[in-house]
């Protein structure tokens, strides 16, 4: 885990997050790189104080990792049905949010 320092100078509080690196990756990726929202997102994510992961911010803002999003694909490329679609009705079931889930598709496999 990795301490992230967020310095607020609108109302001059110091904000002091546990984080991992791939949770930092990812919230820069989804904020498509613009820090107003990745600190909005930051700011929803640490009401809690819990450690932010990946699986918090999935949990927490109902969007898919970009792991997960390639666990996905391994089903496809493996023909393994089953799996894929236990985790598509596990991703209805948690609320995922299909604009991020389709985009973050789309991004991967553009690459």
């Amino acid at each position: 885990m990795e301490k992230l320092v967020v310095i607020d100078y609108s109302d001059t509080s110091v904000h002091f997050f546990d984080i991992d690196s791939e949770a930092i990756e990812e919230i820069a990726y989804l904020s498509d790189g613009g820090m107003r929202d990745a600190l909005s997102m930051l700011d929803q994510l640490s009401k809690s104080n819990e450690k932010i992961n990946l699986e918090y911010i999935e949990k927490e803002i109902r969007i898919l990792s970009k792991r997960t999003i390639n666990t996905l694909i391994e089903c496809i490329e493996n023909n393994d049905i089953d799996n894929f679609i236990n985790q598509i009705n596990d991703f209805r079931n948690r609320g995922i949010d299909y604009k991020y889930f389709l985009k973050n598709i789309i991004d991967v496999l553009s690459i």
